[in-house]
């Protein structure tokens, strides 16, 4: 049996606390911080896929 796939590319725009705010291109959203990976910063592109999220790249 085959599942759907979820993939979602962010770009993380504010750092607030315990949240980060990031932009898709569904909009924008709030994560909580502990969900994503260590050393999270202000211009990285992050992805998020099997309900995990890792870093792939950064805006310069």
């Amino acid at each position: 049996m085959m599942g759907i796939i979820l993939e979602i590319i962010y770009h993380v725009i504010e750092i607030s606390g315990d949240y980060v705010k990031c932009r898709s291109s569904k909009g924008e959203t709030d994560i909580a911080i502990y969900l994503l990976p260590d050393g999270i910063d202000v211009g990285d592109i992050i992805q998020f896929k099997d309900l995990t999220y890792q870093i792939i790249g950064r805006e310069d």
